[in-house]
């Protein structure tokens, strides 16, 4: 069954040296590109962007499947006059998880990789996920991300999870959202 957040795949032909994928067509480009045109997202867009992703991904762990690569060049806008309507449309690091914390690849994409991943501990699961929406929330409300630096410096920064809420641009956001971001970036996941 399809998802109205999730993107829709038509067909896929497999050729001799390639696959090609048919998948849906989206006219709104990247959310990453809409945060950078904005700068922000304000509090009840960033909820109705957040709301929708959240569905998406209850479509995917419901079935089991973990997204792990949740980033906001990885989230479409559907129509360029609207910019809440997104859906999540890259499977490249997706795994069904057969059982409880059955992953132990390292994948993801720099500054959205959830610390479980990072720690190879090796288990993990598919609330991997959640961590790298909280990253997308956090860049949404504050038109920036979270944790930045190097490469080692944002390993360190997720490992331990070490970000700030810079009054410069978080001052007028509600102490609701920064609990829901802090929630979400929780270092070990219950």
């Amino acid at each position: 069954s399809e998802s109205p957040h999730v993107v829709t795949l038509h067909d896929v032909f497999d050729e001799p040296d390639f696959a090609y994928i048919v998948m849906e067509r989206f006219s709104g480009g990247k959310l990453i590109d809409r945060i950078i045109e904005k700068k922000y997202y304000g509090e009840d867009d960033a909820r109705a962007v957040a709301t929708n992703l959240l569905l998406g991904l209850e479509h995917c762990h419901n079935r089991r499947i973990a997204v792990r690569n949740i980033t906001t060049d990885n989230i479409m806008l559907s129509d360029p006059d609207d910019y809440t309507d997104v859906k999540i449309c890259d499977f490249g690091f997706a795994k069904r998880v057969l059982y409880p914390n059955a992953l132990s690849t390292q994948c993801g994409t720099e500054g959205y990789v959830a610390p479980e991943i990072l720690e190879f501990r090796p288990e993990y699961d598919v609330q991997c996920d959640m961590w790298s929406l909280g990253v997308t929330i956090y860049m949404l409300l504050g038109g920036y991300r979270p944790f930045r630096g190097d490469q080692n410096e944002i390993a360190r920064c997720i490992r331990y999870g070490e970000y700030k809420f810079h009054k410069r641009y978080w001052s007028t956001i509600s102490e609701e959202a920064k609990i829901l971001i802090s929630r979400m970036l929780t270092v070990s996941p219950i």
